[in-house]
């Protein structure tokens, strides 16, 4: 049996799996599967992954899952303890996937593993000492960011440490976690589609108690395509995604203290956006529909994560705003 599934989820994904593929080649752990969910490509995508790994497993959609909606497959899939989604931009040093079951095996109680990940220049076709993330981390008015990102590597951050959540390009799942989190036989909530789904994941593994180990030793590089100052660069459907699924991670998973500790924070900030999305970015206007037409089903799923949450409040209030990290104990 296998330890490790490797999923990557491709959609017209040509330009870079080339790269990313060749560096799972090279990994230095080998007791691991490669599973590949393609959502409908229209470019060679597939070509390129049978001239590479023929031996992946290749699951071919007849139409865009999404990020959620593709590795939801992928993980109902997967043979191995734990799975790692691995996005076509990433390439990995050759012990990256063998320093982060590493680190997800110091634990039972560690759910998943955030690496180091590093930027990398596509148009150069290089590695960069830019951080792209290493871990989640939220501000008080609930503002989700990678912890990190934009700075330049000083070895700032080469402590393993406790953090929220890992960013979805290429964390480590243990699938013991991803089932005891899933709603509805869902692990990621499709109506997320993509985008901060991995915080809406992190977020329901914290309600339940589970850890995320931020692991330096661990270094990928990712071609970074969205971030909060790239925002005017942004399709219209990134950015209508990114407006709805920030008041889906709000509705489902924040508690009755943080509300009432930091509303003061996040709910002007909330308005800001509402107001923003209605006079200057209309485009976003279909997400604050979608949350009104599915509002029961929205508050169905609350229900299940609060009911099963085993953190007290005023502990969990810690991650928002306060601290990015905790020692390992």
């Amino acid at each position: 049996m296998v330890i490790v599934t490797v999923c990557i989820v491709t959609w017209n994904s040509a330009k870079y799996i080339r790269n990313a593929l060749n560096s799972i080649n090279q990994q230095s752990y080998k007791d691991f599967e490669l599973l590949i969910i393609d959502n409908n490509s229209t470019d060679n995508t597939i070509e390129i992954v049978k001239e590479i790994t023929p031996l992946a497993k290749i699951v071919e959609n007849k139409k865009n899952l999404g990020f959620c909606g593709g590795h939801n497959l992928g993980i109902s899939l997967s043979g191995g303890d734990y799975y790692m989604p691995f996005n076509p931009d990433i390439v990995a040093e050759p012990d990256f996937l063998e320093q982060m079951v590493k680190a997800i095996e110091t634990s039972d109680k560690c759910g998943s593993v955030s690496g180091k990940l590093l930027r990398f220049d596509p148009l150069i076709n290089q590695k960069t000492n830019i951080i792209d993330s290493t871990g989640v981390y939220f501000k008080k008015n609930r503002r989700s960011l990678d912890r990190g990102s934009e700075e330049v590597d000083r070895g700032q951050y080469n402590k393993a440490e406790f953090v929220f959540g890992a960013s979805g390009a290429a964390p480590l799942y243990r699938k013991e976690m991803l089932e005891d989190i899933k709603i509805d036989n869902q692990y990621f909530l499709e109506y997320f589609f993509a985008y901060r789904e991995d915080v809406d994941l992190a977020w329901r593994a914290q309600h339940r108690g589970w850890n995320c180990i931020y692991y330096p030793k661990a270094v990928a590089y990712h071609v970074r395509h969205n971030t909060p100052l790239k925002r005017s660069q942004m399709s219209n459907l990134v950015n209508m995604h990114s407006v709805k699924n920030r008041i889906l991670l709000l509705l489902q998973n924040e508690t009755k203290y943080g509300l009432f500790k930091d509303g003061w924070y996040f709910l002007p900030y909330d308005f800001l956006i509402l107001f923003y999305t209605v006079f200057r970015e209309r485009t976003s206007v279909p997400g604050f529909v979608f949350i009104i037409k599915n509002l029961k089903l929205i508050f169905k799923v609350r229900k299940q994560i609060i009911q099963s949450s085993v953190i007290k409040e005023r502990d969990f209030n810690k991650w928002f705003g306060r601290i990015d990290s905790v020692n390992l104990k």
